[in-house]
């Protein structure tokens, strides 16, 4: 199967959710492994990759632990959060090997150098979710889809956790997705793509596609512009 963009000279840009890095507070190696091998058959096959890692449960917990603390600041609580996604961010950069870029993106003003093909980066900045990030990144690199790889398969009409009835969607416009989920982004909330970043991903013409990341069947297909089991929000009805 070929692997390429919807515009062969972008980047393609994945947003990888921090929770499916981390199961029980333990690193999924073997997962991280083999989204590694994909990323890197990507990279090889010269197609350029920019990778955003979130923060997932073990950003969340360490921001519990600090308002469990008295901390109520959101500006600090995300501090602490941002810290805790470059590191992700690096264990998935080093994990990449030759073909990664030596440093993680840490601010949008940042060079990238495509002489490596895979870029990664985590958070940029206090106030701003790794989906808004990968919706900047993918406007300043010309990319018209983000590929977000989830620990759920795809995106539900409600909460299947409270309410198991909850159907799957397996298309969304940008207008029908907002109706699902809060209207306000906080520091550690979890939703398949965030508020603010979904308002300017339907500004700017973007699409998501949404998706299992352990599903590599449906990680490849995404990847390579075939149709995949998951949820794909955009402005198309």
């Amino acid at each position: 199967m070929a692997l390429m963009s919807q515009n062969k000279l972008a980047p393609m840009v994945v947003r990888l959710g921090g929770s499916i890095l981390f199961n029980n507070a333990e690193v999924a190696t073997e997962l991280l492994g083999a989204l590694r091998d994909l990323f890197v058959l990507v990279g090889g096959a010269g197609q350029r990759l920019l990778v955003v890692v979130g923060g997932g449960r073990v950003c969340r917990q360490f921001q519990q632990a600090g308002r469990a603390v008295g901390i109520s600041d959101a500006a600090e609580l995300d501090r602490i959060g941002l810290a805790v996604i470059r590191a992700q961010a690096e264990l998935v950069r080093a994990s990449c090997g030759a073909l990664a870029q030596p440093n993680i993106l840490q601010s949008f003003d940042d060079l990238i150098d495509w002489s490596r093909p895979i870029a990664v980066s985590g958070g940029t900045a206090p106030g701003w979710s790794t989906d808004y990030v990968a919706s900047v990144w993918a406007s300043k690199v010309g990319a018209a889809t983000i590929v977000k790889g989830s620990n759920i398969a795809y995106v539900y009409e409600g909460d299947p956790r409270v309410n198991p009835q909850a159907q799957p969607q397996k298309r969304l416009t940008w207008p029908q997705y907002r109706q699902l989920i809060a209207k306000n982004w906080e520091p550690g909330m979890s939703t398949p793509f965030d508020p603010v970043a979904a308002e300017y991903s339907q500004g700017k013409g973007l699409a998501v596609n949404f998706f299992e990341a352990r599903n590599l069947k449906a990680f490849t297909a995404a990847l390579s512009g075939q149709p995949f089991e998951g949820t794909i929000i955009s402005n198309a009805s």
